[in-house]
């Protein structure tokens, strides 16, 4: 039994750092779309 709960943690972890990984790829992907708005927008003037 606790090694099915040590399993579990370890998922959970794992889960975790994957989540971690997609925010920060989403912060990094909201700052390249603002920069790109940016320029398209002064390409349009």
């Amino acid at each position: 039994e606790k090694r099915v709960y040590e399993q579990k943690i370890s998922e959970l972890e794992e889960e975790l750092k994957r989540i971690n990984l997609i925010k920060a790829d989403n912060i990094r992907l909201k700052e390249e779309n603002a920069a790109l708005i940016r320029v398209i927008s002064k390409l349009s003037k």
